[in-house]
This record gives C-alpha cells, sequence and structure tokens, in this order.
C-alpha cells in the first residue's frame, strides 16, 4: 500500500478549516466563543454561513488552541452574574495563522488542478 507523506497541505485537508477560520476571526479582533459562532451561523453571507459549526465543534477547537498557546482566553464578567470566556489570538497564534493560510491556498491550488484536469484522449 503506497502511503502519502504528511505536508502541511494534506493536514489542512484531513483536519478541515476550522483552525484557521477560528484563528482568523481573532486576528481581527478578540471575542468570546458564542460571537464567533454567531458571526459564523447566523451570517447573510453564503460563504461565511458555509463556515458555520455547531458549538460542540467550537469550544473544544478553542480549548485546543488554547493548550497549544495560539489562542489566549481570560474570564470577564457579562452581567450580574454571568462570566464569558474571551479570546484573542496570541503571536505564536498569528504565526501559525499565516502558516495554515499558505497551506489552504495550496490545498486550493492542488485541488483545483485536479478537477481541472483533463485526460488525454
Amino acid at each position: 500500500m503506497y502511503k502519502t507523506p504528511m505536508n502541511d497541505a494534506t493536514r489542512c485537508f484531513r483536519r478541515g478549516p476550522g483552525e484557521l477560520v477560528v484563528l482568523g476571526m481573532l486576528a481581527h479582533r478578540p471575542m468570546h466563543g458564542y460571537r464567533m459562532f454567531r458571526t459564523l451561523c447566523e451570517s447573510d453571507d453564503k460563504i461565511v454561513y458555509a463556515l458555520c459549526m455547531n458549538e460542540g465543534t467550537l469550544y473544544p477547537l478553542l480549548y485546543r488552541l488554547e493548550r497549544k498557546g495560539l489562542v489566549a482566553g481570560a474570564w470577564e464578567k457579562a452581567g450580574l452574574r454571568r462570566r464569558r470566556r474571551h479570546y484573542h489570538i496570541t503571536a505564536e497564534g498569528r504565526r501559525e495563522y499565516q502558516h495554515l493560510g499558505q497551506a489552504w491556498h495550496t490545498l486550493v491550488r492542488a485541488v483545483g488542478t485536479i478537477c481541472a484536469f483533463k485526460e488525454a484522449a
């Protein structure tokens, strides 16, 4: 059985765009998880809406990014008794965001090449 090397584009293909999407949103401004969810899932822009992920995917992803040191979160008060976790991207997260962005562009070009491929007759 042939085994392919695991490069960055392959890793992006297997894991999906979640990390890139969250890092991209936080690269623009800090926000809490529910705001990220609403930004994606309540968007009128059909392209943005296509990236909607459920909360059961988003929050574990945020925790994983925080453990990796790519985002940092802090609890803040939101009303009299409620608290919410506010996230911002770290310097390491910005570097990873750039790296993942390049890997995704490579993946998109590769898929485009394959989809445009016409077998010689």
